[in-house]
């Protein structure tokens, strides 16, 4: 039921709104499935955008929002469970040249 649903909503979607519509659609069946919970996706989507002053030390290669972002993913435990980037912060500082220059990539993705 759940497939045809998809099929037949995403045929009349306009191109530009079906990975939305994708994205929405795999969030739902994994958190009925018990992969992710409302709390999880509430990070994807929202972010850091909550937090004020996170006292951001890198701001010379990290404006505020990334950084702000990057507390928010490293304070939240998936599923309840684990702080799974609970040390990102403080990896950033250990190397912090590799980021700068990762950062500054127009594709860093692909480097």
């Amino acid at each position: 039921m759940t497939y045809v649903t998809y099929r037949y909503i995403n045929r009349g979607l306009f191109e530009r709104d079906k990975t939305t519509f994708k994205l929405m659609m795999c969030l739902k069946i994994m958190i009925k499935a018990g992969n992710l919970s409302p709390a999880d996706v509430g990070v994807l989507l929202k972010a850091g955008s909550g937090i004020s002053d996170s006292g951001n030390k890198y701001r010379l290669f990290i404006n505020d929002k990334q950084w702000n972002n990057i507390v928010a993913l490293s304070n939240h435990k998936f599923n309840g469970e684990t702080a799974f980037f609970s040390e990102l912060q403080t990896r950033i500082g250990r190397v912090e040249k590799e980021w700068k220059a990762f950062l500054a990539e127009n594709e860093p993705e692909i480097a």
